[in-house]
């Protein structure tokens, strides 16, 4: 396994230790420069040898502190310059391309354009546009039973001859379609693709190129889908937003007497001890500085609009509209709910947590926050081109084999990605199908937590700074002997 990340808050760290050796060697330079010694004149000669060969070591103890010192201080500015040449050259990569990606998309539109208007003819889009205008006389046709009786003979003629195409297919899709969705590489192409939606429309409509940033094309993008996925499901069509989600008192998973989560195992086991969708804890640590931990688990229904809970893919795709400084969607909203609710106030130490859809939940909840947020920390959640907060600390934990993490695209500047790479073929999943039978293909291996437990083990293993930077306000504080308030909510439209 291995773990990559980056940050512009990287140098700053490193700078940090520095100056923290630099003020212990000043600190010793002056007791050496300070120091009192006997007179030499109530010594006797021996003694008195000894005693200058003692000075004569601080004399060089002291010196070697002042060159210390100056070396650390060109070791500081290396690092600030660095640090600035990094993030400079990353930003102009970064830059060079998604210039390229946007002029590629646009082409990919208009060659899609030529390829559908080929296709159907050369007025095709035309047409395909008229077409829907022509359904209703389609559905009266559908009336006719002559109609439906040639239709049916040619659908079933037609199922005849794609039949060998369609098993073969499919024989291929089951044999080697796990190992293309958790390749590392077509992981990366989506995250790409998913930012470029909005210039590969452009080109179709031969524009040439997209007004619209990748936050707000992913957000438009976002509320196609839920309309689109609201109606094929059969229900009334709903706009985020127009059907705001509740939260309802449920039951918590902390046990008496537990400590803040300090570590990525910590937070993610508590994530999976999670009984209901939201979950806050609260400790009062013994400098009398209160901590709110906010936790928010997965998608707990695979259905839009579901009618048990609003944590399902309504809220999936409610929580791609949140964008800075707009109305807050989905089961971000639920969290917001629940922070209000807990009694979160501004001065508090608040830290977010969430997995998958409880990460995408948390991000968004922390623009929408009235309330300074400490760090949001999400394990594999499509939380790419959602915004940092100034002030927010944001760690984004996934895998190079989750294609569900890619779904949101690049991320932005101001968050730490640490990407793990897990080996699945180690992984022992406890999924089973209707039968009880062992799940065999892992079509999205990476994402299951399993992987991500496996991933947050490495991170804690690697006792870096920067990786560490998010639990300071918890490792290292003093906990007197308190108690864990903890609450837990359930979210429902």
């Amino acid at each position: 396994m291995t773990v990559v990340g980056w940050s512009p808050d990287g140098a700053a760290v490193v700078r940090a230790r520095l100056a923290e050796v630099r003020d212990e060697l000043e600190r010793a330079q002056s007791r050496l420069r300070t120091r009192t010694w006997p007179s030499a004149a109530a010594l006797s000669i021996d003694d008195a040898a000894v005693v200058a060969g003692v000075q004569a070591l601080a004399d060089d103890a002291e010196a070697a502190c002042g060159l210390a010192i100056g070396d650390l201080d060109r070791l500081g500015v290396a690092v600030d310059l660095a640090g600035w040449s990094y993030q400079t050259t990353d930003a102009v990569v970064r830059g060079a391309v998604d210039w390229a990606a946007d002029r590629l998309s646009v082409g990919l539109g208009v060659a899609t354009r030529a390829f559908v208007t080929a296709a159907v003819g050369g007025l095709g889009i035309a047409v395909v546009g008229a077409g829907v205008l022509l359904m209703p006389l389609v559905a009266l046709a559908a009336r006719n039973p002559h109609v439906l009786s040639l239709a049916g003979g040619a659908i079933d003629a037609a199922s005849r001859l794609a039949a060998p195409l369609l098993q073969g297919l499919q024989s291929l899709v089951q044999q080697h379609g796990p190992d293309l969705v958790n390749h590392p590489v077509f992981v990366d192409a989506l995250r790409l693709a998913m930012a470029q939606l909005d210039d590969v429309g452009a080109g179709f409509a031969l524009l040439p190129g997209s007004p619209w940033r990748d936050d707000h094309a992913l957000g438009a993008g976002a509320m196609v889908a839920t309309l689109l996925g609201l109606v094929v499901t059969g229900h009334a069509p709903r706009l985020p937003g127009s059907t705001p989600v509740t939260i309802e008192r449920g039951a918590t998973g902390a046990v008496q007497g537990q400590a803040p989560a300090a570590s990525y195992t910590d937070a993610f086991a508590r994530i999976q001890s999670m009984e209901s969708n939201v979950e806050i804890d609260r400790y009062e640590l013994a400098d009398g500085t209160v901590v709110y931990q906010v936790f928010a688990g997965g998608t707990q229904e695979f259905a839009f609009d579901h009618p048990d809970t609003a944590y399902d893919m309504t809220s999936n795709t409610e929580n791609a509209m949140n964008v800075e400084g707009g109305e807050t969607f989905g089961s971000a909203d639920a969290v917001l709910q629940a922070m209000e609710e807990a009694g979160i106030g501004e001065g508090d130490v608040v830290q977010m947590f969430g997995y998958s859809q409880g990460g995408a939940a948390v991000a968004g909840a922390a623009l929408g926050a009235g309330v300074s947020v400490h760090s949001v920390v999400t394990f594999a959640g499509p939380v790419g081109r959602v915004a940092v907060p100034e002030g927010t600390m944001a760690v984004a934990v996934q895998n190079d084999s989750d294609v569900v993490s890619a779904l949101a695209g690049p991320h932005v500047d101001d968050r730490l990605v640490l990407e793990g790479s897990p080996n699945l073929d180690e992984i022992t999943t406890r999924r089973y199908d209707d039968a009880g039978q062992p799940l065999s293909d892992l079509w999205v291996g990476g994402h299951y937590p399993e992987a991500y437990w496996d991933t947050a083990q490495q991170l804690d293993a690697l006792d870096d700074d920067v990786v560490d930077a998010v639990w300071a306000p918890v490792e290292t504080a003093q906990l007197g002997p308190i108690e864990v308030e903890s609450a837990g909510w359930d979210v429902q439209r």
